[in-house]
C-alpha cells in the first residue's frame, strides 16, 4: 500500500525517522551546514524558509569536538533564540562498525528520545572496518538502521567524497 504522506523533519529536506547523508569534498562546509540543520531542529525554528518538526538533536562530533565547539558558541552568539535548545554534543568517535556503540548511542540522551541523531563523520565513526567494502559499508548502515528504531530519530551522517569527486560519496 502506498505511503502518501509523509512526516518531515524539515520539509521537503528530512523525514522523520529516516538515514540521510551530507557528502562533499574536504573543508566544503559539510559540518557548518550539518551544525545548522542540527541547531534549528533542536530549536523547532524554520530552515532556509522549510518547516521545522523540531527535537532534541544528539551531534557525534567524532572528528574531535573543539572545531564544533567553537562552531557552536558561534551559532549561539549569532542566535540567541537557539541558546537553551536541547543539543547533545557527543565530542568523540564511535564504533558503529562493531556491535556494541549503537547500542550505547541509543542511551545516550539525558532526557527524551532525540529526534536527531547526526555521526560527523563516517570515516572517523568506523571503527576497524573499511568505508569502501560493502561488507563493512552494510554494517554501518544496519548500526545506524538501529539507532533509527531503537530511539525513533533520523540518522543524518556526514562523509567525504572519494579522491575522485564524480564517484561521490
Amino acid at each position: 500500500e502506498p505511503v502518501l504522506t509523509l512526516n518531515h523533519m524539515i520539509k521537503g529536506w528530512l523525514s522523520k525517522r529516516g538515514l540521510s547523508m551530507l557528502y562533499g569534498p574536504s573543508n566544503a562546509g559539510k559540518t557548518f551546514v550539518a551544525l545548522d540543520l542540527a541547531m534549528h531542529i533542536a530549536a523547532s525554528l524554520p530552515w532556509r524558509g522549510c518547516r521545522v518538526n523540531g527535537g532534541p538533536v544528539l551531534y557525534i562530533a567524532a572528528e574531535g569536538g573543539a572545531g564544533v565547539r567553537n562552531r557552536l558558541a558561534a551559532i549561539k552568539r549569532e542566535r540567541p533564540d537557539m541558546v537553551s535548545a536541547p543539543f547533545t554534543l557527543l565530542p568523540v568517535g564511535v564504533d558503529l562498525h562493531g556491535p556494541g556503540d549503537a547500542l550505547a548511542v541509543c542511551e545516550i540522551m539525558p532526557d527524551e528520545a532525540p529526534a536527531l541523531v547526526v555521526v560527523d563523520t563516517l570515516a572517523r565513526s568506523m571503527g576497524g572496518g573499511d568505508e569502501n567494502t560493502a561488507k563493512d559499508a552494510a554494517m554501518f548502515v544496519r548500526n545506524c538502521d538501529l539507532i533509527r528504531e531503537a530511539t525513533g530519530a533520523h540518522v543524518l551522517v556526514v562523509h567525504h567524497t572519494g579522491k575522485d569527486e564524480d564517484r561521490g560519496a
